[in-house]
């Protein structure tokens, strides 16, 4: 009761839980007891993301830098090189163990097989990475962006990659009006349905980026949309912004 818990990541039995100002802290008893696991992280301070990757690394972000851990947290190897400034988001990894981030300037970045310099992909002749509000890559490499970054009004979209991020087809687009940024964030694929929040109209749900339907219910309808679904039963779990917790149950 005494921390801002900002994530709650979790890994088959191992749940991983951030605060704002405290660092992370660990438990491999359904949260009855709680490690905090921040040694190693130049500072606690300033909170990002925080994400568990498909091939076992446990990456931190915040202002000062990009933390990751292949030891449950127990240690920590800054991982920042060639990122900009600032705080980043969105840290994802594909099945070659490439790492991928949105860096401080809503550009992607690239750190192949965990080397040492990340590489500024959105400045590779494909504008699309170089604004960008939301990452996630599927299990089968599908990789998906959601932008514009920042942008009043307008229209927001979800771009899909098969090729790493060369090449991008539009499988999503939605206008927005009014002075709601089109920010489409937290896109996931749980059983077999991708979900992604759209600032100001709800949680969307599709099975192929063909038929889309928005799960949420029309009164909530400002600012971006927290949400969960659970693996085994795909029962979904909504953060409003200031009307409560909700869970559907399919």
């Amino acid at each position: 009761k005494n921390y801002f818990v900002s994530k709650i990541v979790t890994s088959g039995s191992d749940t991983y839980l951030a605060t704002q100002n405290d660092g992370v802290f660990y438990s491999s008893d359904n949260g009855q007891t709680w490690t905090n696991i921040s040694g190693g992280i130049l500072s606690v301070l300033n909170f990002s993301d925080l994400a568990y990757t498909r091939g076992g690394y446990l990456v931190y972000t915040n202002s000062y830098g990009v933390f990751v851990s292949d030891d449950k947290g127990q240690n920590w190897n800054e991982e920042d090189y060639g990122l900009p400034m600032g705080a980043c988001t969105y840290p994802c990894e594909n099945g070659n163990g490439d790492l991928f981030i949105i860096g401080s300037d809503a550009t992607v970045y690239k750190l192949a097989l965990h080397t040492s310099t990340w590489d500024n992909i959105g400045s590779m002749g494909n504008y699309l990475l170089s604004s960008v509000e939301s990452l996630y890559i599927d299990d089968k490499d599908h990789m998906f962006i959601g932008s514009p970054h920042n942008s009043i009004g307008g229209t927001g979209y979800v771009q899909q990659s098969n090729d790493g991020g060369s090449s991008w087809t539009q499988v999503f687009s939605q206008n927005q009006f009014g002075s709601v940024y089109p920010n489409i964030t937290d896109i996931s694929q749980v059983n077999g349905q991708y979900y992604f929040s759209f600032a100001g109209l709800g949680i969307f749900q599709t099975a192929n980026f063909s038929n889309f339907s928005n799960i949420t219910e029309k009164a909530w309808d400002t600012g971006l949309l927290t949400y969960t679904v659970s693996p085994k039963t795909s029962t979904f779990v909504l953060g409003s912004p200031g009307f409560g917790v909700f869970y559907k149950v399919p």
